[in-house]
């Protein structure tokens, strides 16, 4: 995972191989939006 903070954006990248599917992937994945939907990461420090 990636989230690189420039300005007032922050983006989230993941890559993964779809034949390598597997719950620790999808929680992660999940853990990931709700961070973006709750957390301004552009006000850490």
């Amino acid at each position: 995972m990636f989230v690189p903070l420039a300005g007032e954006r922050a983006e989230t990248f993941m890559a993964w191989h779809p034949a390598r599917d597997r719950q620790a992937v999808r929680n992660l994945r999940d853990v990931a939006a709700e961070l973006a939907a709750t957390i301004d990461l552009t006000e850490a420090g």
